[in-house]
């Protein structure tokens, strides 16, 4: 997962919520960096982040990680 602005410059730092199908939150953290790497069970997600000291809006999509391998998904801040 990483975070970036309309540029596709990575963005360095964000808060992260993974939720299950039902809305159970799975996941929550913050982090320094602009990607986490998770290991999640199978299952159907979404994941909602905003970027630290950051005035834009949140955004969120819906993934399912691979069986095996891995996905990359860019959470894309054009107001950042």
């Amino acid at each position: 997962m990483e975070f970036s602005n309309a540029l596709n410059e990575y963005l360095g730092g964000g808060s992260v919520t993974v939720k299950d199908r039902k809305g159970a939150e799975v996941l929550s953290l913050s982090c320094d960096a602009p990607w986490i790497l998770m290991r999640l069970p199978a299952g159907t997600y979404t994941i909602e982040g905003q970027p630290v000291d950051s005035a834009a809006k949140p955004r969120s999509a819906p993934f399912t990680p691979p069986k095996t391998g891995q996905m990359r998904l860019v959470l894309q801040f054009p107001d950042a």
